[in-house]
């Protein structure tokens, strides 16, 4: 066989994608804040790039290309390197070969560094054979040399290399980073730290330069040995690093920590990999050291090109002069960040730095880092980092740069007492989480303007505390355990008046929702939910949102919320009184002690008549058990006050005597209270101190409980002091319980509850009541809760009975009274809505609009509108008007009718309220309408009927079984009932005159009115079984929640006398149908065991509103022209002929009139048809 030989498949080149990019260097400088700052917590692992760690904590880097310095904003510092402020560009353009390198000369003898520009045509390599195109590379070095210097390498690309031992660089190297460890110990959670150092400096130099320093925080959590470890040990680590040094050998010097990792950069030869088939640049930033001018050469060192299939060239494109921004930023903390931005694309990174800030003015006798004051504090100051909040505040206030030392003078500031505040705040507590923490520390950024008050609340709120103004000075107090300032008795207020208050419930708050900042969370704001369970189930769920300012401990964020709850919680009385001049140096936050004898039942307190060192005689005598130990408060001379522990005998005492002398004699007149071991003067923390005149001041303070500390930070109940000894004995129960039910929202649902109240018993021991309940499907008792108040809410409800029981409980001794129990049935959401009030109406044209006043049940569905012509109106009888009114609606439009309009009000349970609100009617429709069918059923009622009947000439529901069904005739109570009893529902069908339909013969829009008359018939309610007449309650029919009828409608637009589509049944509602038929059907309904629907009337008028066809200017045909109505009427229309242009003699004739249309002829006189314009 012969033919052409086989060609071999032609194979196309495959170029590689272009693959290199212009580089660019970005250049940021960051405000950190207000300095001198301590500076970064631990090196470069403080700084944060896109939220990710600049340095991990081995010392490896998460981003390459970038490197930073920072300044922390003392009053004199360096400025930051490499940020240009002043460049000038001189284009070069030559081509540099492996043999001849370029060289061009900066002579700007000011200049900081040059920027070199390569510029390389094209990179690629082509394979001759195949056509391919792929990448290549090409390798360069830049060189500068100062004036009288030799060349060298410059530094712009760098190799970091480890040095196997030692501490100093193994090459000439320019730049270093060390990595430093540690380790801690202490118990498991508790929070230790280590102090990291290292200094460098060249070899031979004088003095050293500090490479970084930092402390490292950490929580103890590693229980057993480690990876070499010992047990509640953990390693912790920093890093330190420092490039862009002049080419040196350098040494490094560790002064706190252990040396695990050194490295050392050396500057290297710049290559450039990559595919471009198009011209690429790149610039390099070259520091010039030493004096200029300088030279700066270019030089090749991969070989030349040879073959044109071999792209490589590159041009030294330019040099820019760099003259450096020299502004140093006096007490600016910053950061300069430089950055490759191939790393990052076109957006700069997101930056943040976790810094230890500003220093701040502290005791010289305290340390910041142990926390701990040595000594007796002279007053003066030392300038060190804390993150102490009374420290903050001080320099808040103080500080004449960032804060308000130009209006406020340091010896304006009450720092005693910030110091004492200080030492609260710097006292360890349980964290929650199994260690220990400082209990208020501040680490917060005020970095936006904000009212100096607004600034300073929102710092002592850090520490539970409140600053304000007095006697010329700022002071602050806090809310911490303290010993009371002043005695309160009615021997020392006006008019012995101690006027008391309390809060309400709704100020109570179970739920605190602390916003603080998370560390391990990059700082972001995060929640702690603080939720008090027994008062969530007393109350309710009642949140408060807070914000923890400058808290970065959740164990702190939490404390603060339980601070929050407790103290709402417990300290809910303030008392009133007013004052004398004794009172002048009372302050807000300071203690009280108050000594009412009528809260306390027993007068404890009062002046002293007369007073040694050893006892104290008193304005009236007191009542010494030998069972208890008492205590004698009293006032000294200087406002102080003194404790002693009476060793008076059993019996009446106006003397009271102790063997602790005072350390002087009271004066006559000293206020005095005694406390004993069974009770004790309730404290007060003062709020307000409000100057009424030059002798009195008005005095608010709020009822201090010492025991709540322990519950806030230890979660410990400690036993309360007893404040008053009414009674003694059995407690009194509580009476007269009630309750009123109510519904509430929870979320998108609506539930039922219920209020349950009672009268508390006339006895003071009784400090709380515990309330139970049984509910529907109980067998014990559920605990609703405990309240101080005389009532509480059961929340979610049923319907049901419902048993509550009341103890009143002695809070210090466990002691309960006797139960209070009140059983009751609860409708729950079963209960019906109100009423529909204010229905009201006003008729438009043939519009009725009602209106009515909204329903304010939480659980409202909607509205239901009936009608009915019947003057005695029922909502039973009543037909459908309008089936759904939305519950948010207070008005709907229908048409006006004559009669009588109903309506009611129906909730989310399906349940209707219990009476209708009516409204009737006598105003005539305008709009013409004319009724074309009525359909009457009675009295022969010939429909189809389903379980209905007659008798006496009306429609009723008949048994569900049948004579023949019966047992025994014997046996049947009432014959009309049945063996079975009356069917629930029963049916009848509308005879429409023996055709079961109505038939417009055409499809029409026809208005449809009922007219049903019903009542309901109780056929077991007979005169004998009726116990006497007057406990008869309804001698004849039967209640109308007992019944009910409904008309049902069913409609076709098919000629229903052929095969047509009916509609289902539905229920008929009165208003405008579009149909040609209909048929309508009765529903009775039996909702209760023998009542039966008792319907005497069923009717429905069709009404059809006038029409007018017409058509103007036609033109007749001599022959006549016949007219079709579309659609067509229902009867035959009066016709109406208009000629226009008819001559003497002329008429016309109409003819074969009927409901579909006419015929029209015009004649001339002679009788001869012709043809006519007309109307």
């Amino acid at each position: 066989m012969g033919g052409a030989p086989k060609q071999p498949a032609q194979r196309l080149p495959v170029e590689t994608k272009n693959s290199l990019q212009s580089r660019a260097t970005g250049r940021l400088i960051d405000l950190l804040g207000e300095g001198p700052i301590s500076g970064l917590v631990n090196g470069l692992q403080s700084i944060y790039l896109n939220d990710t760690a600049l340095q991990n904590a081995d010392g490896t880097f998460n981003f390459q290309g970038v490197s930073v310095e920072t300044r922390n904003g003392d009053a004199v510092q360096d400025a930051l390197k490499g940020f240009p402020y002043i460049e000038s560009e001189v284009g070069v353009g030559v081509k540099v070969t492996q043999s001849t390198p370029v060289v061009r000369t900066v002579t700007q003898l000011s200049a900081d560094a040059a920027r070199v520009t390569v510029r390389l045509p094209a990179l690629f390599r082509q394979d001759t054979a195949t056509g391919d195109i792929t990448g290549t590379s090409v390798q360069f070095k830049i060189e500068v040399k100062p004036n009288g210097g030799s060349y060298k390498l410059a530094p712009v690309n760098y190799e970091w290399t480890t040095i196997a031992s030692g501490t100093t660089t193994s090459n000439v190297a320019a730049g270093i980073r060390v990595t430093l460890s540690k380790n801690i110990n202490g118990p498991i959670g508790s929070t230790q730290s280590a102090n990291f150092e290292v200094n460098y400096r060249a070899v031979g130099a004088g003095s050293w330069i500090q490479l970084g320093s930092s402390t490292v925080t950490q929580k103890i959590s590693q229980p057993f040995p480690y990876n070499g470890q010992p047990d509640n040990t953990e390693q912790v680590s920093a890093s330190f690093y420092v490039s862009d040094l002049t080419p040196d050998d350098y040494e490094i010097q560790v002064v706190s920590g252990t040396l695990i990792k050194f490295e050392e950069a050396t500057p290297s030869y710049i290559t450039i990999s990559g595919k471009q088939s198009g011209a690429y640049e790149e610039s390099y930033r070259v520091e010039l050291e030493g004096t200029g001018p300088w030279d700066i050469r270019l030089t090749r060192i991969t070989a030349d090109a040879a073959v044109s299939s071999l792209q490589n060239e590159i041009y030294f494109s330019s040099f820019a002069t760099l003259i450096d921004t020299k502004p140093y930023y006096p007490y600016c903390a910053l950061a300069g960040i430089t950055l490759d931005s191939q790393k990052f694309g076109s957006d700069a990174p997101s930056r943040a730095y976790e810094v230890k800030g500003l220093l701040l003015q502290i005791p010289d006798n305290y340390n910041p880092v142990t926390r701990v004051y040595t000594g007796v504090w002279t007053g003066t100051f030392t300038t060190a980092y804390t993150d102490n909040p009374a420290w903050v505040l001080y320099g808040l206030l103080t500080n004449p740069r960032w804060g308000l030392g130009r209006h406020i003078t340091a010896a304006q500031v009450d720092k005693f007492a910030l110091y004492s505040i200080a030492q609260y705040c710097d006292e360890l507590v349980d964290d929650g989480f199994g260690g220990t923490e400082p209990r208020f520390t501040f680490n917060g950024v005020i970095n936006t303007q904000e009212e100096a008050f607004n600034v300073i609340s929102a710092v002592t709120s850090s520490f539970r505390g409140m600053g304000y103004w007095a006697s010329g000075a700022v002071t602050c107090t806090q809310d911490s355990p303290s010993d009371p300032a002043k005695l309160i008795t009615p021997a020392n207020v006006e008019g012995g008046l101690l006027n008391y208050s309390g809060t309400g419930k709704k100020a109570r708050h179970t739920v605190a929702l602390v916003s603080w900042n998370d560390p391990s969370e990059n700082y972001k704001l995060n929640i702690a939910v603080v939720e008090d369970k027994d008062s969530i189930n007393q109350y309710g769920w009642n949140p408060i949102d807070v914000v923890a300012f400058g808290c970065t401990s959740e164990g702190q964020a939490v404390r603060f919320g339980r601070w929050i709850l407790d103290s709402e919680k417990s300290e809910t009385e303030t008392v009133n009184f007013v004052g004398s001049l004794d009172m002048i140096d009372l302050r807000p936050g300071e203690i009280i002690s108050v000594a009412d004898p009528a809260y306390m039942s027993l007068r404890y307190g009062g002046r002293a008549v007369a007073a040694t060192t050893t006892s104290v005689t008193i304005d009236k005598a007191v009542t010494i058990s030998s069972l208890e130990t008492y205590t004698l408060t009293i006032t000294m001379p200087d406002g102080s006050l003194e404790e002693r522990v009476l060793n008076n005998s059993a019996g009446s005492a106006s003397v009271l005597t102790f063997a602790s002398a005072l350390p002087d004699t009271p004066v006559n007149g000293a206020m005095w209270i005694l406390s004993s071991t069974a009770l004790a003067p309730r404290k007060f923390r003062v709020i307000s101190v409000v100057e009424k005149d030059e002798l009195r001041y008005d005095i608010t303070a709020l009822f201090h409980d010492p025991t709540k500390y322990a519950r806030i930070e230890q979660n410990l109940e400690l036993i309360k002091p007893v404040y008053t000894s009414f009674r003694s004995g059995v407690l009194l129960p509580a009476s007269d319980i009630s309750y009123s039910e109510f519904l509430y929202k929870a979320g998108p649902s609506v539930k039922s509850a219920v209020t349950v109240s009672w009268l508390p018993p006339d006895d003071a021991r009784v400090n709380y009541y515990e309330v139970s309940y049984i509910g529907p499907g109980d067998v014990t008792y559920k605990l609703i809760g405990e309240t101080k108040g005389t009532s509480i809410d059961l929340l979610d409800t049923l319907t049901g009975d419902y048993t509550i029981k009341v103890v009143g409980v002695n809070g210090l001794n466990g002691q309960r009274s006797p139960e209070a129990i009140r059983s009751f049935s609860l409708s729950g959401l079963l209960s019906p809505p109100a009423d529909v009030t204010g229905f009201n109406m006003s008729v438009i044209g043939g519009n009725a609009n009602l209106s009515w006043l909204p329903v304010a049940d939480l659980d409202l569905s909607h509205y239901v509108i009936k009608y009915t012509t019947d003057a005695s109106p029922s909502w039973a009888a009543s037909q459908l008007l309008v089936d759904r009114v939305s519950s948010n609606q207070q008005s709907v439009a229908v048409p006006a009718m004559v009669g009588s309009y109903l309506i009611k009000a129906v909730d989310t349970s399906g349940i209707y309220s219990v009476n209708e609100a009516i409204i009737s009617s006598n105003v005539a429709v305008i709009e013409g309408l004319n009724v074309v069918e009525t359909i009457t059923e009675q009295p022969t009622w010939a429909g189809t009927k389903t379980d209905t009947g007659v008798n006496s000439g009306a429609l009723r529901l008949t048994g569900a079984d049948t004579v023949g069904d019966w047992p025994l005739i014997s046996d049947i109570g009432v014959w009309g009932i049945g063996a079975a009893g009356l069917a629930d529902v029963g049916y009848y069908d509308f005879d429409c005159s023996g055709l079961g339909y109505i038939d417009l013969g055409a499809v029409y829009t026809s208005r449809l009115t009922s007219n049903i008359l019903a009542t309901g018939d109780n056929l077991l309610n007979t005169v004998g079984t009726w116990p006497i007449i007057s406990g008869v309650s309804s001698w004849g029919g039967a209640n109308v929640s007992n019944w009910g009828v409904t008309l049902l409608v069913s409609t076709t637009n098919d000629n229903p006398s052929g095969s047509p589509t009916w509609s289902g049944y539905s229920a008929f509602i009165v208003g405008d149908y579009t149909a040609r038929a209909f048929r309508f059907k009765l529903a009775l309904y039996s909702y209760e065991y023998g009542v039966t629907p008792v319907v005497s009337e069923a009717g429905v008028t069709i009404d059809m509103p006038d029409r007018v066809a017409s058509n103007r200017n036609l033109t007749s045909n001599a022959a006549g022209d016949t007219i079709t109505f579309s659609p067509a009427f229902k009867a035959t229309p009066a016709i109406g002929i208009s000629g226009n242009n008819l001559a003497t003699g002329d008429y016309c004739t109409v003819t074969a009139q009927s409901r579909t249309g006419f015929t029209v002829r015009f004649f001339n006189s002679a009788g001869t048809g012709i043809s006519r314009n007309y109307d």
